[in-house]
């Protein structure tokens, strides 16, 4: 991760690289995948078009009104790209209060150096950001986070098994769709992100988990399943694809019968009712379970995203 320095109280900014024109990318006032995925993906796109170039970066986040977990979680993983280490990075916190006490909760400024501090967050409440590459399983992963979760907000065994293996879920699957250049080259290999939140007034716990790598749809149709798969399930397109496989109608995204099980079973939590609001976002395809809003996004995501959450 950069090293972060300040300019100001209300900004953070890593160290001076050899670039010197700087871009000043405007975050969408809802900046939120679960809540309007194309403005926040729009947003990350405009990032990564940057880092593809030679400029400086400034992320304004100052006009945010609308924050949620998922957008932190992006949000760090593209200032610890290693695009950035040359870079003078710098940003604004959003002025907000909510939105800022987010930021804060989330484990945000654990990932900068700045002198800013939240003077009103509620400080017991217990927020993180953490990542491993595609091929690392890490079994202790759970149990530690719902761990930390139960001390603020009580999770029941049932609950607490849904969201458990979830998780899981979300770590096999991951390793399962890890680029072929990854096995053999670790500097190829993507990373893997785990998000959450405790809202110790409402009682509501908030995960979200994410990969970088090429997402479910592009890694079908890379290693030539995609195909296969439309003729076995005869689906309409994307959008009836996504739709079917959450719902349970396609056990096997991989056509092994002990594999590709993740979605569709991480789907049946949420119907036993082990987890609440089950949100994905992969490649051009958005998906709420809960609203039953499966839709196809104009702008495409690189990777996979799953959001739920845990109701005390």
């Amino acid at each position: 991760m950069s090293r972060f320095r300040h300019e100001r109280l209300t900004e953070y900014s890593p160290k001076r690289g050899r670039y010197s024109r700087p871009t000043v990318l405007k975050a969408p006032e809802v900046f939120s995948l679960v809540r309007e995925p194309e403005a926040a993906i729009d947003y990350i796109n405009r990032v990564e078009a940057v880092l593809t170039g030679n400029s400086n970066i400034v992320f304004d986040l100052s006009n945010v009104k609308t924050l949620t977990i998922d957008a932190i979680a992006v949000l760090v993983s593209l200032l610890s790209d290693t695009r950035m280490d040359s870079r003078f990075v710098s940003g604004s916190f959003p002025k907000d209060p909510f939105a800022r006490h987010l930021m804060v909760e989330c484990g945000f400024l654990k990932r900068i150096s700045t002198p800013y501090k939240s003077k009103n967050h509620n400080k017991n409440a217990y927020g993180d950001v953490s990542s491993k590459t595609d091929y690392q399983y890490a079994p202790h992963k759970p149990k530690k986070l719902l761990d930390s979760i139960h001390k603020q907000i009580p999770m029941g065994l049932f609950e607490r098994d849904g969201c458990d293996l979830v998780i899981k879920e979300c770590m096999n699957n991951t390793i399962d769709h890890a680029t072929d250049e990854g096995e053999t080259n670790p500097n190829k290999r993507e990373r893997w992100w785990i998000s959450v939140h405790c809202d110790t007034a409402r009682q509501v716990a908030r995960f979200c988990f994410f990969d970088t790598g090429l997402g479910i749809v592009k890694t079908l149709e890379r290693r030539g399943l995609w195909p296969k798969l439309r003729e076995q399930y005869q689906f309409k397109n994307r959008r009836d694809f996504m739709e079917r496989l959450l719902r349970g109608d396609i056990q096997s995204s991989t056509l092994e019968p002990h594999r590709g099980n993740g979605l569709p079973n991480i789907a049946h939590r949420f119907k036993l009712g082990q987890i609440k609001k089950l949100v994905m976002v992969s490649n051009n395809q958005y998906a709420d379970v809960d609203t039953k809003d499966f839709r196809r996004l104009t702008s495409d995501f690189s990777g996979t995203l799953i959001y739920w959450e845990h109701h005390a």
